[in-house]
């Protein structure tokens, strides 16, 4: 049990970090795209949370697949959004 909750901390922190380098990289920051790149993390993050939350009521003695499926939607965007933070900071950027 200790593993999973070290995985679902890392899997937030990660997806955080990618919202953060991608809001870090918008070329003139304005109030409103930080609230709509935190309601976004809010609204991506809420098949994760509400996968751990039907795992914490209900114990399953099979495999849950919609864990699987959340965790596995989570990290192929978290690793989607880091891509793209990264293509806009080497390629989008004129060099200083």
């Amino acid at each position: 049990m200790i593993i999973l909750n070290v995985i679902q901390v890392g899997t937030f922190l990660l997806l955080f970090v990618a919202f953060l380098c991608l809001f870090w990289i918008i070329r003139r920051p304005k109030p409103w795209k930080g609230i709509a790149l935190l309601a976004s993390f809010f609204v991506c993050s809420a098949p994760l949370l509400y996968a751990l939350y039907d795992e914490s009521k209900h114990n399953y003695l099979d495999a849950n697949i919609g864990l699987g499926l959340a965790y596995i939607f989570t990290w192929g965007l978290t690793t989607l959004l880091a891509v793209i933070a990264l293509f806009r900071t080497f390629f989008l950027r004129p060099y200083r």
